[in-house]
């Protein structure tokens, strides 16, 4: 199984197929964190980097649905973006920069909402929901967290990065050009 000729993790719904992640990824309590993702375009949640346990402002980021991301914190504070017309793969993203929450899909910039509370420390895991309360059924070749604010030409070339790598096209709503990732 592979996505433009890459491998991929292909979870089934099943509990035992998700990965856990010792720590944080060094993201709890910071103001600035961008995270991105590919996954295959079939239906059913994707989730990317899950709280593994219940508490207050613990990271989610997931797609609900085709073309839909959301990043947010488990307070309730939440920003989603979705686009229409979406391939075979979907690139997602999710970023804050301080005091900001952002979602994108194919790289267009998207949504966001005003949040000035930091996430906090706790284990994540990848292909599984909240609290490891729901699961991935479906293709997650790649997930790429920063733990810092990236530039608006960074998370460009990123998603160009991404983008050609697994053969989507960057939403061209407001028209964008590839840049190389050197």
């Amino acid at each position: 199984v592979n996505m433009n000729f890459n491998p991929v993790m292909n979870f089934s719904s099943a509990s035992s197929q998700n990965f856990d992640i010792t720590g944080d990824l060094a993201i709890g309590g910071q103001q600035s964190v961008a995270t991105f993702a590919v996954a295959d375009a079939s239906a059913g949640a994707r989730y990317f980097l899950e709280p593994k346990a219940t508490g207050n402002n613990l990271l989610q980021f997931r797609s609900t649905t085709q073309g839909n991301s959301t990043l947010t914190l488990s307070n309730g504070t939440s920003v989603t973006n979705t686009l229409a017309g979406t391939g075979a793969s979907v690139l997602y993203s999710g970023w804050r920069a301080t005091g900001t929450l952002f979602a994108g899909v194919n790289g267009n910039a998207g949504t966001s909402v005003a949040s000035a509370t930091n996430w906090v420390n706790g284990p994540l895991s990848l292909g599984a929901a909240y609290n490891q309360t729901a699961f991935t059924n479906g293709k997650i070749p790649e997930v790429v967290e920063y733990s810092k604010s990236l530039t608006a030409i960074e998370r460009q070339r990123v998603n160009s990065y991404l983008s050609l790598k697994y053969g989507i096209t960057m939403d061209q709503s407001t028209i964008q050009d590839y840049l190389a990732s050197d």
